[in-house]
């Protein structure tokens, strides 16, 4: 059975990350991040976060981390941005060759596509370096582009990111349980 998940909120301290109208990525990632952690506390699995505050945390920290911590999911929470506004969309990555990391992928995917408010841009691999390092299934989810003025309003209303935490959660949930029925003789 699955129980002990990393949740890693992208950037912190010096790194913003993306940066919209004075809002800085490394915010929203820590506010999904937070309630993505409540809501997987309330279904009873056990729960730890490579940073609950400002803080600068280096990638190869986050993977030790997960090592320490023993966990068997890794979650990483991110806001995507480019240099025109046209992309807009929420997308899942899994680290290449990782058969598992793809299936979270996919159930997290299809979660958030039930939202219908954000626009999924799919499932795919990266070599990210929180993906590479972590040895556990691990996906980046990145929540939607601060570049983009209709996926801007959305993922910094913090209603809409209770919903896409739950949604994430969700996701999480149905990848943990079809694992463990897998799992039984």
């Amino acid at each position: 059975m699955i129980k002990r998940i990393l949740i890693d909120p992208g950037h912190g301290g010096k790194d913003p990350g993306a940066v919209n109208n004075g809002i800085n990525e490394k915010d929203l990632n820590l506010s999904v991040s937070t309630k993505l952690m409540s809501r997987l506390i309330a279904m009873c699995y056990e729960v730890r976060s490579t940073r609950l505050a400002d803080i600068a945390v280096s990638l190869e920290s986050r993977a030790d981390m997960q090592k320490a911590h023993m966990s068997e999911l890794f979650i990483s929470i991110h806001h995507d941005s480019y240099m025109t506004p046209e992309p807009n969309g929420f997308t899942v990555f899994y680290n290449p060759g990782s058969i598992e990391g793809k299936r979270l992928a996919g159930h997290v995917e299809n979660k958030l596509k039930e939202l219908g408010q954000i626009k999924s841009r799919g499932i795919k691999s990266e070599n990210f370096a929180v993906l590479r390092l972590t040895t556990c299934p691990a996906i980046l989810i990145e929540c939607g582009f601060m570049s983009n003025i209709n996926d801007f309003d959305l993922i910094r209303d913090t209603s809409f990111q209770s919903v896409m935490a739950t949604s994430i959660s969700l996701g999480i949930n149905n990848y943990c349980v079809i694992k463990d029925v897998e799992q039984w003789p």
